[in-house]
């Protein structure tokens, strides 16, 4: 078991504080010449031999020579808890009053995962500093995490079974029960807990507020305001101690809170979440009830309530509450995106409630590009499943407004009743074709596919029919004979495939500089490794086939000649450079520990590799001269950057950044640095990669693909038929694209021959035949 998870660095730091302390208070003896500037415990211990031969020394430094010892034992590596153990005893035997002493056992205890023990001598220190509010928490996080452990109730039976001297104790385990509705112990605990408060405090206090808790989460509404009632009214009387009882009435009604929206009772709900504000100006619990609005606004909007008018108000309150950027354009434009939504599916079909909510979304949101591109998307959606339905008026009117609310999306429209009068082909329901051809004539036509009409039109011309009345619809009077090589246009502007099938799953897709061979990461054979495989012919095959250790995130330079990727080797996180001109290939280390994290990339000229570092204190960008290992940071250490891309005139690099703590894609130009932000919005980004030749940045964000034009700043998402995708990587002429898809939960590559669209290229290219 992974014990240092329960031992938070706190905790070490009020050891090294607390035995600094016990030395401040001993007299300046001899026995501590020189051991502060000691970094050898050996030499320490050495002289601490010394001195504790020496039968007059005096009780106060005899003390701090212990818990100095012991903390020496704790800091060696490894560190020997055991024998810390041992001194930290011996100092608690000859001061028993001393805070620190306690605090390090319970500390050496912890390493030793004899919870119990450590939690009662935490205990115990309560008996010297009762008002101590750090040692308070640290009590706290240490029951939460024993708790917490699949074993936790055997040891919280252990500490009760002392008993406990401290009421905190009995306290946080009652409240740790409470929050794991054991709800019969929590109140067992808290009437043990009741004991030790003062006639003042109970039972007013702690006990009302368990049981207030307890029947909540029973569901006996009315008895749990009569505790809160209680206890709220007594609140100016009682001895609370800092404010403590004021944060934990406050976190009650705020659970009251969620309960009455639960329970349907939205005045109820406002009272109590107004009340938790007034006891605490703790900015968590605003914003903990500005989601409780939400979430109970949402609760209203459902079809079993359909009560779009108190959805707004506990949306109107939540903006009262916490009026922030992410109330305004995320948490409650999200919420009546999904109602929309709902009334959308075919289940819960209300067209008018769905408008309603799509339009306060709008208004809320100022008609955001954004949001309305996801309304948009939602009608297009709908459109879809009522054509599916066999019900092709609807179809038409969710198409619409699709249409009419965000146009980017009539590219699909116009693509899906391509496709869809392509299967009324395949089936010679002729009829039917056409009159979905014209449907989907309305919209134009769709980038993705080209010219999606011309597809239909082969299809068309195949089953013997007249291919130019299909021509005519997509406004080319042309003759059969052009048919052809349209089709073969469309074919090649747009085609995917698979290129790894097995079970493995494979990642990081690079291309080797033969626009042909595709190097990627995959666990085959127990181990982590790269392998390569021509991507039009797999047979996938190791890069080194003689290596052990781990390797993955490789990436091919632009010329072809050499590979980076990061590997375990030498047991820390590091780049690693190969020459792939040689056979057998034999890698080289690049960096020295520096623990690297994501994928590296090469700069234009080949000559520096950008990467992502732990950093201290945070994750910056940093780059390795190819030529000598010497290393240049490009980004500040004091903001988070990550996945850095070079754009292919070497001038300008793209990096993840978290501005405002959500990511934020940022082109950062290396002369005067003058950053700027792509504006979208995105949960998470976890790739970029620049096109070679066309100026477009691909996102990979939310497992989707989306593509910013540099030039116009439009962003475009590509749609593509997986669950997730990721990674994307182009070849060295920008022709394909490799990529990561995860399908059924199995990640693969996948190739993508990608020709930008060029629709009015093409027209006036055929414009000199088609006139003939």
């Amino acid at each position: 078991m992974m014990i240092r998870q329960y031992i938070p660095g706190l905790i070490l730091l009020g050891l090294l504080v607390g035995g600094e302390m016990a030395f401040a208070q001993a007299p300046h003896h001899p026995a501590f010449a020189g051991t502060d500037s000691m970094t050898d415990c050996g030499q320490m211990i050495s002289q601490f031999e010394t001195a504790l031969a020496d039968p007059h020394l005096p009780d106060s430094v005899r003390f701090a020579i212990h818990l100095k010892w012991g903390n020496c034992l704790i800091r060696r590596q490894p560190p020997d808890y055991h024998a810390a153990l041992e001194h930290f005893h011996t100092a608690r035997q000859i001061d028993p009053f001393r805070v620190e002493v306690y605090e390090a056992l319970a500390h050496s205890y912890f390493a030793l995962q004899a919870f119990d023990k450590a939690i009662l001598n935490l205990d115990k220190a309560f008996l010297y500093t009762s008002d101590n509010f750090q040692l308070r928490r640290q009590l706290q996080e240490r029951i939460n995490a024993v708790m917490d452990m699949p074993d936790g109730h055997n040891w919280v039976h252990n500490i009760l079974a002392e008993p406990p001297t401290s009421k905190w104790t009995y306290w946080y385990i009652a409240v740790r029960y409470l929050q794991q509705d054991s709800l019969a112990l929590a109140m067992k605990t808290a009437d043990e807990a009741q004991k030790f408060f003062s006639e003042r405090e109970s039972p007013t206090g702690g006990m009302h507020l368990i049981l207030g808790r307890s029947q909540y989460k029973a569901g006996n509404i009315a008895q749990a305001l009569a505790h809160f009632d209680t206890l709220d009214s007594h609140l100016e009387t009682l001895s609370l101690e800092d404010a403590l009882w004021k944060e934990e009435l406050a976190a009650g009604f705020l659970s009251a809170g969620q309960w009455a929206f639960e329970h349907r009772d939205v005045q109820q709900a406002d009272r109590f979440l107004k009340r938790a504000l007034t006891l605490s100006v703790n900015p968590r619990w605003r914003q903990l009830a500005a989601e409780t609005y939400v979430k109970g606004g949402t609760i209203y909007l459902n079809p079993a309530q359909k009560r779009l008018d108190i959805a707004q108000f506990c949306f109107e309150q939540a903006i009262n509450t916490l009026d922030s950027t992410l109330v305004r354009q995320e948490w409650v434009p999200w919420a009546y995106l999904n109602a929309g939504k709902t009334y959308l599916d075919t289940t819960h079909t209300d067209y008018a409630l769905a408008d309603s909510c799509f339009h306060l979304l709008l208004a809320l949101t100022g008609n955001s590009d954004i949001w309305r591109d996801q309304v948009g998307f939602a009608y297009y959606d709908a459109g879809r499943a009522a054509f599916q339905r066999a019900e092709p008026d609807q179809a038409v009117i969710c198409f619409e407004k699709s249409y009419q609310i965000s146009p980017r999306w009539h590219h699909d429209i116009a693509t899906f009743y391509a496709v869809q009068a392509q299967q009324f082909l395949e089936q010679q329901r002729l009829s039917e074709c056409v009159a979905t051809l014209f449907q989907g004539k309305r919209f134009g036509n769709s980038p993705s596919f080209g010219e999606p009409f011309y597809e239909v039109g082969l299809a068309y011309d195949a089953l013997g029919n007249d291919s130019a009345y299909v021509c005519y619809l997509s406004a080319l009077e042309s003759d059969p004979a052009l048919v052809e090589p349209i089709f073969q246009t469309v074919r090649e502007r747009f085609y995917q495939f698979r290129v790894t099938t097995d079970e493995a799953n494979d990642l990081y897709p690079t291309w080797r500089g033969d626009n042909r061979t595709l190097i990627f990461t995959s666990f085959r054979q127990n181990r982590i490794a790269l392998w390569q495989t021509p991507f039009d012919v797999p047979q996938p095959d190791r890069v080194f086939p003689e290596e052990t250790a781990n390797q993955w995130a490789g990436v091919v330079s632009h010329r072809g000649d050499q590979l980076v990727f990061i590997s375990d080797k030498h047991q820390s996180i590091d780049l690693w450079l190969a020459d792939l001109t040689t056979v057998p290939v034999f890698p080289q280390p690049l960096t020295h520990r520096l623990d690297i994290k994501g994928v590296p990339a090469w700069s234009a000229a080949d000559t520096l590799v950008a990467f992502t570092t732990k950093g201290n204190p945070l994750p910056h960008i940093q780059a390795v001269r190819v030529a000598d290992g010497s290393l240049i940071r490009l980004t500040p250490i004091d903001s988070v950057e990550s996945h850095p891309a070079w754009h292919p005139k070497g001038d300008r690099f793209a990096v993840v950044s978290y501005p405002a703590g959500k990511p934020v894609v940022t082109v950062v130009p290396l002369v005067d640095r003058t950053r700027q932000h792509i504006t979208a919005s995105f949960s998470a980004i976890t790739a970029l990669a620049w096109h070679p030749t066309l100026n477009q940045l691909w996102i990979a964000a939310d497992g989707q693909f989306y593509m910013w034009e540099r030039d116009s700043g439009v962003i475009q998402q590509l749609r593509l038929a997986a669950e997730t995708v990721d990674h994307p990587a182009w070849s060295p002429d920008g022709h394909w694209l490799a990529y990561t898809a995860t399908q059924d939960g199995n990640a693969d590559i996948w190739v993508i021959r990608y020709l930008p669209p060029a629709v009015e290229e093409l027209k006036m290219r055929l414009g000199a035949e088609m006139t003939r």
